[in-house]
């Protein structure tokens, strides 16, 4: 038998524990450019429409990066797949399964990622092949590579931001105060910055405010997601994805020592970095 032969049936267990959340953000995340586009182009026969208007709109996503629900909206819901993921199992009563099966802490908690970051990147493909699509269709004003470049960007950086989850989510062990961790680690650079610039440098040159504001995006990893352009250099698209990963990693790491630091207890409730 394999020595991977854990990971399928594992996966397989999150699929069905989890399918419902995972079609319904889907949906979400593809509201635009795919589930949209569907409706524009069936709408076309009715309402006397044109592709042009769509072509239009694509290219302001692509190169512009304006108006994607992957990015408003994966913000949010991306973190929350790895926060329910981990912190369902104690609502619905499901570590003593896990804990009874032959496999080591560290092993549940890497399916566990795994399955979130499948959905991740079967999510960020699915659009990209749409797009890919419609550029056989439409005569739009940006290239196969600029598409491939936006979808590739985007999806290293909500990598980074379920990554984020996924550790806020074994830190505390519950939804809510991972769902509150989780968006302290998001905010928290800009919520410092807005405070001390209204209270402490409201004098402070434009110059020196625009260095500050600068230095805090730098730090508030979901700003990047409003940072990825198809209209960006080969090397820069190369050097966010790099340092995303980087970032991912990091963060599976640190999740993954803590998953194998916890003490756990008899019932198997204490699977995740909390006594109870």
């Amino acid at each position: 038998m394999s020595r991977f032969a854990w990971i399928k049936p594992l996966l397989r267990k999150e699929w069905i524990q989890n399918r419902l959340l995972f079609v319904v953000t889907f949906l979400l995340l593809s509201l635009y450019p795919t589930l949209s586009g569907l409706l524009y182009w069936f709408g076309m026969a009715y309402e006397d429409r044109t592709l042009t208007g769509w072509a239009r709109a694509l290219e302001k996503m692509l190169l512009h990066n304006d108006g994607s629900t992957l990015t408003f909206l994966g913000i949010f819901l991306i973190p929350t797949i790895a926060i329910r993921l981990i912190g369902d199992e104690r609502q619905e009563h499901t570590l003593q399964f896990l804990v009874a099966l032959p496999i080591s802490r560290t092993q549940i908690a890497l399916v566990k990622y795994i399955a979130g970051l499948l959905f991740v990147w079967i999510t960020v493909l699915a659009n990209l092949l749409f797009v890919v699509i419609m550029t056989e269709l439409i005569p739009a004003a940006y290239q196969i590579g600029d598409a491939f470049r936006w979808h590739v960007a985007t999806g290293m950086v909500l990598t980074a931001l379920y990554s984020l989850g996924f550790l806020c989510a074994t830190v505390t062990g519950r939804r809510m105060a991972a769902y509150l961790l989780t968006a302290l680690v998001l905010f928290f650079p800009k919520l410092l910055a807005a405070l001390m610039l209204n209270l402490w440098w409201s004098d402070a040159e434009p110059s020196a405010v625009m260095h500050f504001n600068d230095w805090t995006d730098r730090l508030s990893l979901h700003v990047y997601l409003f940072k990825v352009s198809g209209n960006l250099h080969e090397g820069t698209t190369f050097a966010l994805t790099a340092v995303m990963a980087l970032i991912s990693a990091a963060l599976l790491t640190f999740s993954l020592a803590l998953f194998r630091r916890n003490q756990l207890e008899r019932s198997g409730y204490a699977i995740i970095f909390t006594s109870k």
